[in-house]
């Protein structure tokens, strides 16, 4: 007897005593007939054996005709699957408007279904951006708006984040709350703030239950968390500009600065205040809003801290500058660092000059390690740095570092820095006689340095061309002794140089040194110039000091 031949109840009773799904399913697929009578019970079978987990296969195919046979079949619309989602969750969150409608449609169907994140369906449809499907849902009666994840996040923070203004205003317009704060503390509106999305920030900033001046657990502001993206990007960016991006993050700056419930003197966790943030930026247009329309006097500054004129001038923007140093409540010299300094070494020597030309600044003032500016640019060889600092006039070049009395003059000596050493010796408020403690004279210096320019220049501004080292030593009498044929010719052309004068140890003159240690050129040259060859025994007193050296051997 062929199987097709017995009643459907027969048949249905076989196929409910089939074990295995692999094995019904090709019963199904012989003919027309048994499709039609078995083809239920296939789907009885996955929902009685699997937990209707053929539910959530066809939901994920976007099997409509298998999903409504599944209902029909009396699947479990509530069933959990991988990751504790429902077929409800998967639609919302794959966008499948008319398979959500479907399941709305179902009694019993838990609209507020939670996964292993807490999050529910209008929580994945929303963070998806698909608008039919939160449509649906905020349909639904029993939904709930509110609803939040195991971060604390609702709807309403994704739609912000996401930036889609006409999901953010459904979700308001069901009743959601405007202004919830997640486990960071963090609202809607600091979050459309962080992702420069400007039309949510206008929508939130225009419901008076948002807070525009909430501080996250971080210590950050809307407006701060706005500045800090900007700051990252551009890191980010290596110093090219990041494009349309930062543009909207600056527009929504501009709108949290000009509201008026946001205090522009609040710190951040940094320290730094909205004002601090657009001087750090550059937001010139936000600079003026903040002093001029929010009534900015000052910038509360804690010890240690920058100042909105340190932040703009260390990063180049000088009309944030302009716009400052015009405020009467500015200090030009405060906050941790000079000005002046990080605009010197920042390289904006545009800037350092708009700074020299306001008398507030000091161009005096001691920097790291109580230097002053101009010696601590000299020793390090800056001679851009040097010469926009000598184009002041108000600086004093000869100013000494307070511990070793150091001049800028003497600090270019030591590390051999020839332009900027060119650059001091012509000014002519460079005081060149004076001497760092417990050490040489320029002249002497540049002796021992063998600089010819710098020697020259020199002689033609020293008061005194013969100044003596602690062993009574002259710029000659080294010179001599080292065989520096050149750096001699230089000096023996000056007419003060003494060219007999003698050293305190052993009472020699540069020639007697000069012979002594064999430097022919360097005695011809004394010779010629007129040195007197002194053949007498030295003083009483260097032959007694002598005497007794020799009786303290023996």
């Amino acid at each position: 007897m062929s199987l097709v031949t017995l009643p459907y109840e027969l048949i249905q009773l076989v196929g409910a005593h089939v074990k295995s799904q692999s094995a019904l399913n090709p019963l199904v697929r012989t003919c027309r007939l048994l499709y039609d009578c078995l083809n239920v019970s296939l789907y009885r079978y996955n929902i009685k054996r699997h937990s209707s987990y053929g539910l959530y296969w066809s939901v994920r195919k976007d099997q409509e005709i298998s999903i409504r046979t599944f209902l029909r079949a009396g699947a479990d619309v509530n069933a959990r699957f991988k990751h504790k989602i429902t077929a409800l969750t998967l639609a919302s969150l794959l966008g499948r408007a008319d398979v959500v409608e479907l399941l709305l449609a179902q009694k019993g169907i838990d609209v507020n279904s939670r996964d292993f994140e807490e999050s529910t369906p209008l929580a994945h449809a929303t963070r998806a951006g698909h608008e039919p499907v939160v449509r649906l849902l905020l349909a639904h009666d029993g939904i709930d708006v509110d609803a939040h994840d195991d971060y604390r996040d609702s709807a309403l923070h994704h739609a912000a984040r996401r930036g889609t203004s006409v999901l953010v205003e459904l979700l308001l317009s069901r009743g959601a709350c405007a202004d919830p704060k997640n486990a960071s503390g963090d609202t809607p509106l600091g979050m459309a703030a962080a992702a420069g999305n400007v039309a949510v920030v206008k929508q939130l900033l225009r419901r008076a239950s948002v807070d525009p001046d909430h501080v996250n657990l971080m210590g950050r502001a809307p407006i701060s968390l706005a500045a800090n993206q900007i700051n990252q990007k551009r890191i980010r960016c290596d110093g090219q500009d990041p494009g349309a991006e930062v543009e909207r993050l600056r527009a929504a700056m501009r709108l949290l600065a000009a509201d008026a419930r946001v205090d522009p003197a609040r710190e951040d966790w940094r320290g730094r205040t909205p004002l601090a943030w657009a001087a750090k930026l550059g937001f010139d247009e936000i600079v003026e809003l903040l002093i001029d329309e929010r009534g900015v006097k000052c910038d509360p500054e804690r010890e240690g801290q920058e100042t909105p004129l340190n932040l703009a001038a260390a990063n180049g923007h000088e009309q944030v500058v302009k716009i400052l140093l015009r405020q009467d409540w500015v200090d030009p010299d405060g906050g941790r660092c000079s000005t002046l300094e990080l605009a010197l070494g920042n390289a904006y020597y545009s800037i350092a000059r708009l700074l020299l030309a306001d008398d507030r600044v000091d161009p005096n003032r001691l920097v790291w390690f109580d230097e002053p500016l101009l010696v601590s640019n000299a020793a390090s060889g800056r001679s851009r740095e040097v010469k926009v600092l000598l184009e002041s006039p108000r600086l004093n070049p000869n100013w000494r570092k307070p511990r070793d009395k150091r001049t800028a003059l003497s600090a270019a000596m030591q590390c051999r820095h020839e332009e900027v050493l060119k650059m001091l010796v012509a000014d002519p408020r460079l005081d060149v006689d004076s001497a760092p403690r417990n050490m040489d004279t320029p002249l002497m210096q540049a002796v021992k340095m063998g600089c010819s320019g710098i020697l020259e220049a020199l002689l033609a501004r020293v008061a005194d061309p013969n100044p003596k080292n602690q062993t009574g030593q002259t710029p000659l009498w080294w010179a001599a002794a080292n065989g520096l044929v050149d750096t001699v010719r230089v000096l023996i052309q000056d007419e003060r140089v003494d060219l007999n004068a003698r050293d305190k140890l052993h009472r020699f003159t540069p020639l007697q040194i000069a012979a002594a240690k064999t430097h022919t050129e360097v005695v011809q040259l004394l010779l010629s110039r007129g040195a007197e060859p002194d053949e007498k025994d030295p003083p009483k007193k260097a032959a007694g000091r002598r005497k007794v050296k020799q009786k303290q051997v023996k």
